[in-house]
């Protein structure tokens, strides 16, 4: 029997049938389980697939870092470039952010770490929404199934999942991906417009995709590398 590593296990309440590996700051095998699967049932199952979980320890995958802090001189990213927080007071109870020269600018009436991210938050969103839509617009003009379709979407934070399409046609696309390169933000949107079309990840749907995006490969291996520095608050 193969011995498993030393790992950790954190029960999440979003998780019902299946677990979530990944590395802490430190670089230790966190375990993301239901909360109603007992340690011996966690283990049991990490036992039966430990090539699995070697592989995923042997992947070149960077830990996850610590969360943000929201104070001044700290990265944050948008539409892939890394840029300086800097935060200031602002002169009566409003809140602004501005990209400029490689920073994000932060101008809050309260400056604690809180009024800063939920400001970050909401800027984010807003530009999430505008980014999207233009770009949604612009790849279901270039595909002869698209053209011309309604095309329904929502933002939404999300911790694991770039983007999903459901059966209604509802395309919902995670904030943080306009932390990414547009080229990426383009790869997810691509990837969510084919399941209009196709929801299973069929030949046909990859027949779809290789139309709309030939380089859909290298972009899900980029996203997947840099997804803990974008999904980071």
């Amino acid at each position: 029997m193969t011995k498993l590593p030393a790992y950790k296990v954190v029960r999440r309440a979003r998780l019902k049938k299946r677990i979530h590996l990944q590395r802490d700051a430190a670089g230790t095998l966190e375990v993301g389980a239901p909360r109603h699967w007992s340690d011996r049932a966690i283990h049991s199952l990490l036992q039966r697939h430990s090539a699995r979980v070697w592989r995923f320890l042997g992947r070149d995958q960077p830990c996850r870092p610590p969360p943000l802090a929201y104070v001044s001189g700290e990265r944050h990213y948008f539409l892939g470039e890394q840029c300086r927080l800097a935060v200031a007071r602002a002169p009566r109870r409003a809140s602004v952010v501005k990209p400029e020269a490689g920073e994000l600018r932060v101008q809050v009436f309260d400056e604690n770490p809180r009024s800063v991210r939920n400001c970050l938050r909401r800027w984010y969103r807003e530009q999430a929404k505008a980014i999207f839509a233009q770009r949604l617009e612009a790849l279901s003009d270039s595909a002869d199934w698209a053209r011309g379709r309604a095309i329904r979407f929502e933002v939404r934070r999300m911790r694991r999942t770039w983007g999903n399409c459901s059966s209604a046609g509802l395309i919902r696309l995670n904030t943080h991906l306009v932390k990414a390169p547009p080229a990426l933000i383009d790869s997810v949107i691509a990837h969510e417009l084919c399941h209009l079309v196709e929801m299973r990840h069929g030949p046909a749907f990859y027949r779809l995709l290789q139309e709309l995006n030939p380089n859909w490969r290298n972009d899900r291996a980029s996203l997947r590398q840099r997804a803990a520095a974008y999904l980071l608050e």
